[in-house]
């Protein structure tokens, strides 16, 4: 029978130990890599299916639609949610049976948003069939100045003027499936609120290059 001493057990055991945290680390950086490559994969795959190449430039003219639309710029507003409740529906919300009408939720949008944007649907696609253009289904640039009721030497920023992510939200919806085929593919874009004794909303829109970006880029200063 082989006599083990302490130094042979205390060398046995850390030698073990060694092992153990190398295996472990192995397995742990093949399942990271696995991971990763699994990732990697599904997110390429997914990628390809849904993104668009950057256009760099481009040999012909592109597309464009340039608009005056003489509306005084809304903002959207915030839909108004309520409780409905269904006549004829009941359920059952005890042991006993007792019961109570079931209450669903229902949102509308205020009238005179719904107003607005179907003016800016009907301007849009006026413009839209007048350049011979179908709804867009590219990426796109857009460039947009709102025209606010005031005096020129005056920012709009009075709480009756609207945020200027709000009245982009009800441009938005106005365009949309008439302009392009989804504000998803809005992927560059200037914009401003002025006051002018003229209202209105003036826009642009065509296909997106990759110097738009760089152009916009060396205008704030990043480069």
């Amino acid at each position: 029978m082989v006599r083990w001493t302490e130094a042979d057990l205390e060398r046995y055991l850390s030698n073990a130990q060694k092992t153990q945290r190398s295996a472990s680390a192995a397995t742990l950086h093949a399942s990271v890599q696995s991971d990763n490559v699994a990732t990697k994969s599904a997110s390429l795959k997914k990628h390809k299916r849904s993104r668009h190449p950057v256009l760099t430039e481009s040999k012909t003219k592109l597309p464009f639609v340039k608009a005056f639309l003489p509306l005084v710029p809304k903002p959207k507003a915030r839909a108004r949610t309520f409780m409905k409740q269904e006549a004829n529906a009941w359920v059952n919300v005890d042991a006993e049976g007792a019961g109570g009408p079931i209450m669903k939720m229902k949102s509308i949008t205020p009238t005179a948003t719904r107003e607005y944007e179907k003016m800016i649907h009907h301007l849009t696609y006026g413009a839209m069939l007048e350049a011979g253009i179908k709804p867009y289904d590219v990426p796109l640039f857009k460039g947009t100045i709102f025209y606010i009721p005031g005096q020129n030497d005056e920012w709009p920023t009075s709480i009756r003027d609207g945020d200027l992510d709000n009245l982009e939200k009800a441009l938005y919806d106005g365009m949309n499936k008439v302009v392009f085929c989804d504000d998803k593919l809005i992927v560059a874009e200037i914009h401003a609120k002025v006051c002018s004794e003229r209202p209105g909303v003036e826009m642009l829109i065509r296909p997106a290059l990759k110097c738009d970006v760089d152009n916009m880029r060396k205008s704030i200063g990043f480069l």
